[in-house]
């Protein structure tokens, strides 16, 4: 299952960078392997880190909508179903800790990524899906506990 997960990511990591989207069936595929990958994981987890995602969302559209003084959709222009999908997809993979430092952190890498990218690529816009998909696979493949980052 682990090596199935890696390869359905670094799909959508290719697919993000080269297209600007990715093939929805891969999200259900994602958050599947996901599952089987981490069995153990309480189902109370998951919702947690969903939850987190959703607040997390809600506060950006509460800061645009008060910024532009209009209500603002994020999926229109600031953030694409296929960030929102890829980051529940990944939720059963983490503890709901280490699924913060991965949300933060994996933010952190993406805008950074872009911006080294972006000197070459000139793009307009940040395949987040994508370069979440490939901190996944980095995360993943490194094995190391996020929240050992806390603790010391």
């Amino acid at each position: 299952m682990f090596h199935i997960l890696l390869i359905v990511l670094l799909i959508s990591f290719y697919q993000d960078i080269r297209f600007r989207g990715i093939q929805w069936f891969l999200f259900p595929l994602i958050l599947v392997f996901s599952l089987a990958y981490n069995w153990g994981l309480p189902s109370i987890t998951v919702v947690y880190n969903v939850l987190f995602v959703v607040l997390c969302l809600l506060g950006l559209t509460i800061y645009l909508s008060l910024k532009e003084g209009r209500i603002v959709t994020i999926t229109k222009g600031y953030f694409s179903w296929g960030d929102i999908l890829i980051l529940i997809a990944l939720s059963p993979l983490f503890t709901f800790e280490s699924y913060i430092l991965f949300f933060t952190i994996g933010t952190v890498f993406t805008l950074i990524t872009f911006l080294t990218m972006n000197i070459w690529l000139k793009s307009q816009t940040i395949p987040y899906a994508g370069y979440m998909a490939l901190f996944a696979i980095i995360t993943l493949l490194s094995d190391i506990d996020l929240t050992y980052l806390i603790k010391t």
